[in-house]
């Protein structure tokens, strides 16, 4: 029974696979390259997240690491899912508000322990990755990479003290 059990957590639901099939046809499979996958819940979040590496020295592609906008792309439980049956090492990050909230239980309600999605499954403590980085000090790095990214919201986006 143990065992059938864990060969069903490795199952992926032909659904799932059809909607993964699109986000890999339009980011051209690289994801299935890599050797660790971090996603994240929105494209600002996704080029934030790059443009921090970048300006920290850290080569995502080089360690085997790859970025995935799980929101706009597909479903976080879906990609944890496929993460699971691919067995590779994956961390979700989610703004803390009702649907960071709901992608964490959703993840838990596809058969993954409880401690795991502790483990794997990390709430921002405030409520997206622009007002974590200013809450920690960081508001003139986020102003410089709005800049260096060519954002729009670079002249609009209200920074909070």
């Amino acid at each position: 029974m143990v065992q059938l059990r864990g060969e069903s957590a490795l199952f992926v639901a032909d659904d799932d696979l059809r909607s993964l099939e699109t986000f890999a046809k339009r980011i051209r499979g690289e994801i299935f390259f890599a050797r660790k996958w971090v996603l994240l819940e929105g494209h600002s979040d996704y080029l934030l997240f790059q443009a921090l590496c970048q300006a920290s020295n850290l080569a995502l592609d080089t360690s085997g690491i790859s970025v995935i906008d799980a929101v706009n792309n597909g479903d976080p439980p879906v990609f944890a899912s496929l993460a699971r049956a691919l067995g590779y090492p994956w961390v979700a990050v989610f703004d803390k508000d009702h649907a960071g909230d709901g992608y964490v239980v959703r993840i838990a309600d596809r058969g993954f322990d409880a401690n795991e999605v502790k483990l794997r499954c990390r709430q921002l403590k405030t409520q997206n990755l622009e007002h974590e980085l200013i809450a920690n000090g960081l508001e003139a790095d986020l102003r410089q990479i709005l800049v260096t990214l060519g954002d729009a919201t670079a002249a609009t986006f209200r920074f909070q003290n």
